[in-house]
């Protein structure tokens, strides 16, 4: 419903229609993705989108976020996912099932970092990938931020 009606104000009000490319200079170039809902991007090999809150162009309180992340403190992302898999096997339901996920989380990296507002915060979902061919079957890993707060590293079948 939501997306309904931000299309519909995006046709009464042409004004808030985003703009379809953005030269941020620190994040570099920003293009708007329909398929998306927001701007995506590349630093240092890590791909990464601003999900559009409202109007025409990026909320400006989650570029400032990318750019701490991705550019003031670039090894955070990467300290925070094995952290969060270092937990993830911890809180495993014993250690045959820690030593099942094992071999999988190892692989896990980066694959999209989406920068996003939820309940007017900031904060990061992001959808990780495998380094392993083939992949794990039917699964699909994330991990969740809240400012630099980690939220769970999970997955879904």
């Amino acid at each position: 419903m939501a997306e309904l009606m931000t299309a519909i104000l995006d046709l009464v009000f042409p004004s808030r229609r985003p703009i379809a490319s953005l030269d941020h200079p620190r994040l570099g170039q920003l293009l708007w993705s329909r398929d998306e809902e927001g701007w995506t991007g590349q630093v240092a090999g890590i791909h990464f989108e601003i999900a559009r809150a409202s109007g025409a162009q990026p909320d400006p309180r989650l570029i400032a976020y990318a750019e701490s992340v991705l550019l003031a403190d670039p090894g955070w992302l990467s300290s925070e996912l094995e952290a969060a898999k270092t937990r993830f096997l911890h809180e495993c339901d014993g250690e045959e099932m820690a030593a099942y996920y094992a071999p999988e989380l190892d692989t896990l990296r980066y694959e999209v970092v989406v920068f996003r507002v939820r309940d007017r915060r900031v904060g990061i979902f992001a959808h990780l990938g495998e380094r392993s061919d083939p992949p794990a079957p039917d699964r699909l890993w994330w991990i969740q931020f809240v400012e630099r707060s980690c939220e769970g590293l999970g997955f879904d079948t």
